[in-house]
């Protein structure tokens, strides 16, 4: 009776575990290892700011087709508003969604009424520039990929060009 009970246990437990491996598909989170940045595919008006094996920038008004959006990850956002005639120096830090997977995405934009507002975003790390962009409101929003494995990120900004009627808010999207 034990061997018969033995066996049939053992028999049911292959097959859950087999159930269980097969149930569902693991989900690939793409690393350094699988993002040639030498060879990376740009959405069709990108200007492409920084290139190279750590990670791209490009400045775009297009969507880039990716089935690794931010709707798919984790996403994290952090802004600052501008005063209308300020021309402020300051920072503010945004957590940086994948400290283990090697590759994080984000956005830099610019929300103004004023077409002209300009400033300089530098994204860092605490040891490296990962991003050292100036951005005008009108000419589309700044696209980066990189690697980093820091939990904090730092944005410093440097405001160049506002309007004495119109704010700006200067954001960031990091997934």
């Amino acid at each position: 009776m034990r061997k018969f009970l033995a066996l049939s246990l053992a028999l049911c437990m292959s097959m859950v575990f087999s159930t269980v491996a097969f149930a569902t598909e693991p989900t690939v989170l793409p690393d350094s290892e699988n993002v040639n940045y030498m060879d990376y595919d740009f959405p069709s008006d990108a200007v492409v700011l920084y290139q190279s094996e750590d990670g791209v920038i490009y400045q775009s008004n297009e969507e880039k087709s990716s089935t690794d959006t931010p709707s798919t990850r984790a996403t994290v956002y952090e802004s600052v508003w501008i005063d209308a005639g300020e021309h402020k120096t300051g920072n503010f830090s945004i957590e940086n969604p994948h400290t283990i997977v090697n590759t994080t995405n984000g956005t830099f934009r610019i929300e103004s009424d004023y077409a002209n507002a300009t400033a300089q975003m530098v994204l860092h790390d605490g040891i490296f520039t990962l991003a050292n962009e100036t951005l005008k409101a009108s000419d589309g929003d700044v696209h980066i990929e990189f690697n980093s494995h820091s939990k904090n990120l730092v944005i410093t900004y440097y405001v160049q060009r506002t309007s004495t009627y119109d704010g700006m808010r200067l954001m960031c999207w990091l997934w």
